[in-house]
C-alpha cells in the first residue's frame, strides 16, 4: 500500500515539507502502477529486452508524444515472454506518471501560495490516469460489480474501461468467441475510447492480425485495422 503522506496531512507552513513530499510521491512510480494493475515483475523492469524490443520501445514512446497521450492506440502480438506487457507498463511509466511528474515540477517551481500546491498534489494523486487488466480479470471483476452499481449508484467497470485516458486490455485471446455479451462490451468500450481519442493497447499471445480478426468479429477488426498500430514481437526471443 501507498504509505506517503496525503495532502491534508502535511504542514501547511512548512514548505520543504511540501516539495520533499510531492517529489518523493512522483517518483515513487510502483505505487502508481500497481494502482493501475501491474504486477510486480513488470514494475521491478526485470525483463527490458533486446534491440528489436528497445525498437518498438522508442517508437511506441515517440508515438505517444507526437499524440500529446491521446489516440495512440496500438495492438501487440507474439508469443509470452517477449515483453508485450513489459512495453506496455513502461509507456505508462513514461508518458502518464512521467507527465503528473513534469506538472509537480512546474508546480513547486512557481511562486504560488501553499494552498494551490496542496490542491495540484490532491487533484492528481487522486486521478486514475492508467489501468490495465487481463480480458478475464475484467469479466470477473464486472461480474462482482454489477450489484455494486445498481445497489450505490457508483459509475460501472464499463464505464471506468471508457472513460480511462490510458487503457491496458492484455490477454486478449482469452475472450470468449461463443460469448456474445462479451463481443458487445469490448465493442462498446473500444467505440468510446475511440470516439473520445483515448489511447489503448490491446494485447494477444495470438501469431497473427488475422487470428485476432478472427475472434474479435468485423467490428472490431475493422476499428483495429482503421485506427491501431500493431506490433509483431514474434521476432523476439522469450525469456520465459
Amino acid at each position: 500500500m501507498n504509505n506517503i503522506t496525503k495532502p491534508s496531512e502535511i504542514v501547511e507552513d512548512d514548505k520543504e515539507m511540501i516539495y520533499t513530499q510531492a517529489t518523493d510521491f512522483l517518483f515513487n512510480m510502483s505505487n502508481q502502477l500497481i494502482t493501475a494493475g501491474f504486477g510486480s515483475r513488470h514494475i521491478e523492469r526485470n525483463n527490458l529486452h533486446g534491440e528489436k524490443w528497445q525498437e518498438f520501445y522508442t517508437k511506441t514512446n515517440e508515438k505517444m508524444n507526437a499524440d500529446n497521450h491521446t489516440d495512440s492506440s496500438m495492438v501487440f502480438l507474439g508469443a509470452r515472454g517477449t515483453g508485450k506487457t513489459q512495453l506496455a507498463c513502461e509507456l505508462a511509466r513514461n508518458n502518464y506518471f512521467g507527465f503528473m511528474k513534469a506538472e509537480y515540477e512546474k508546480t513547486v517551481g512557481k511562486n504560488e501560495c501553499l494552498s494551490s500546491k496542496v490542491a495540484k498534489y490532491k487533484s492528481v494523486s487522486e486521478h486514475s490516469q492508467v489501468k490495465y487488466t487481463t480480458w478475464y480479470k475484467f469479466w470477473l471483476d464486472y461480474i462482482d460489480s454489477i450489484h455494486e452499481v445498481v445497489e450505490t449508484g457508483k459509475a460501472s467497470l464499463i464505464e471506468k474501461m471508457q472513460t480511462v485516458p490510458f487503457l491496458i486490455i492484455d490477454e486478449l485471446h482469452r475472450l470468449k468467441l461463443e460469448s456474445s455479451k462479451e463481443l458487445a462490451m469490448l465493442e462498446s468500450i473500444l467505440d468510446v475510447r475511440y470516439q473520445n481519442n483515448k489511447s489503448t493497447i490491446l494485447i494477444s499471445n495470438f501469431d497473427t492480425t488475422e487470428e485476432l480478426n478472427n475472434l474479435v468479429g468485423q467490428t472490431i477488426a475493422h476499428r483495429i485495422q482503421e485506427s491501431y498500430q500493431v506490433l509483431d514481437f514474434n521476432n523476439i526471443e522469450s525469456y520465459r
